[in-house]
């Protein structure tokens, strides 16, 4: 990545997410969804 937006970190909502804009200038939001077992 060219710029680091959001540092890499849990969230409430995600095991991860960051955010990051490459060297054109496109942000790009990363996001690592919790594992939700089957019921």
């Amino acid at each position: 990545p060219r710029q680091i937006e959001l540092a890499w970190q849990e969230t409430f909502w995600a095991q991860g997410f960051g955010k990051v804009s490459d060297r054109f200038g496109v942000p790009w939001m990363i996001n690592v969804v919790k594992h939700q077992p089957a019921t």
